[in-house]
């Protein structure tokens, strides 16, 4: 639960009107709501409504711990899925105390994967990563398949062991057909990435358009655009490695790559994908030009 009551003395305290409280994050009637605990908010809001007033959402709520815990954990989520790794470990910073295996595990997931791709110490994260594979009831969690998915990807960006890589990958698809990945669709379509990646430098490309196929049927499913950026590219990668040249499916999948890419704020790929646009002859520039 939000304790609305110390929201509202930080808010006057400060000498903020609740408009002004709300103004570019919510509306009036939601803080006013928040106030008189008749709500609860997402945990973006939370987190940019505290921000504001110099608190932390900790501060605020209030009630049964796992509430808190699960509030901070999808703060920590939304930032992951930016790459924005430096605050996510600052969320992850104030967090203590947790007890229940699930939220262990989420927690410890997220914190060695930020600590990972800030550091680039792959021998740490293998050890993080193991350490969620001991978690008690965890066994089959959605957290144990990704720190197994993860375990194979510290292996290909450690030394290019494709033949270590594929013990943890081949692990993670038979794991995935036994869980409902309809509860975490930003992990499934994770997991879809990073499986895809490595059949693909493994050179098993019936099994990499299967998994794409796949991967792009679930997103469509959910609704959202995480990693079909990914996907097309590396759809577009496999017709060219196969045929040889830069044909005209493959570079319609390059196409909706760059597109995703620049949507989703993917650097990498919107790199890479311009990059073979300009080599096959097609101008950006034209085709996304907006009207002035």
């Amino acid at each position: 639960m939000i304790d609305g009551e110390k929201l509202r003395k930080k808010r006057v305290e400060l000498g903020f009107s609740q408009t002004e409280l709300a103004a570019g994050i919510t509306t009036q009637a939601t803080i006013s709501s928040l106030e008189r605990n008749a709500s609860v908010p997402s945990s973006d809001i939370l987190m940019r409504i505290t921000t504001r007033l110099g608190m932390k959402p900790t501060e605020v709520i209030s009630g049964d711990s796992n509430v808190a815990i699960e509030q901070q954990l999808s703060e920590a989520d939304r930032l992951s899925m930016n790459y924005q790794y430096e605050k996510l470990l600052e969320v992850l910073d104030d967090m203590e105390n947790i007890a229940e295996p699930e939220q262990q595990a989420h927690y410890l997931f997220l914190k060695t994967n930020a600590q990972m791709w800030l550091t680039k110490n792959f021998d740490d994260a293998i050890f993080g990563y193991s350490r969620i594979l001991q978690l008690p009831d965890t066994r089959m969690s959605i957290y144990s398949i990704a720190a197994t998915c993860e375990l194979g990807v510290c292996y290909i960006n450690k030394n290019n062991d494709l033949e270590k890589a594929g013990y943890y990958f081949d692990q993670v698809e038979t794991m995935m057909v036994q869980t409902d990945l309809d509860e975490y669709p930003f992990l499934a379509l994770f997991l879809y990435a990073n499986l895809s990646k490595y059949y693909s430098s493994d050179k098993k490309d019936d099994k990499v358009f299967k998994i794409l196929d796949t991967a792009i049927k679930f997103a469509q499913k959910h609704h959202t655009t995480y990693f079909l950026d990914q996907y097309y590219y590396l759809y577009a990668a496999e017709i060219k490695n196969q045929a040889g040249k830069w044909t005209e499916s493959a570079s319609l999948y390059l196409l909706q790559a760059y597109t995703f890419a620049k949507f989703n704020s993917d650097d990498v790929t919107l790199s890479k994908a311009e990059g073979y646009l300009k080599e096959i002859d097609i101008d950006v520039s034209k085709l996304f030009k907006q009207d002035m």
